[in-house]
């Protein structure tokens, strides 16, 4: 499952800050909801670190969870400004715009 940016336009996997007062998990948790409307159970350890530029915060970095989604809700917090698209990995790899997140993808499942 890949989910658009805020402006719809960019496929992308669900990514996001994480508070001070919570576990990098709980932030996976958090911003997947946020971002994708889905629930569910992280599947084993975190996934990176992935170094990219951010035209907001410049060099950062990012860790991937594997999520067993669980369930799908109808409503969350950002559905008025993206879209939750369920797809094959090659659809995924081949649709989603930033080539770290696609390295997360091949490494993790291999090439479609």
């Amino acid at each position: 499952m890949i989910s658009s940016n805020k402006n719809r336009n960019v496929l992308t996997l669900p990514k996001g800050g994480w508070e001070e007062d919570e576990t990098l998990e709980d932030a996976a948790v958090r911003e997947t909801i946020e971002e994708a409307g889905v629930r569910g159970e992280l599947q084993g350890p975190k996934l990176g670190p992935y170094s990219f530029l951010s035209k907001r915060s410049g060099k950062c970095k990012a860790y991937m969870y594997i999520m067993k989604v669980e369930e799908e809700l109808n409503e969350w917090p950002e559905k008025h400004v993206r879209v939750r698209v369920w797809c094959s990995l090659e659809k995924a790899i081949n649709s989603c715009k930033w080539e770290w997140m696609k390295e997360v993808l091949r490494a993790k499942f291999g090439e479609a």
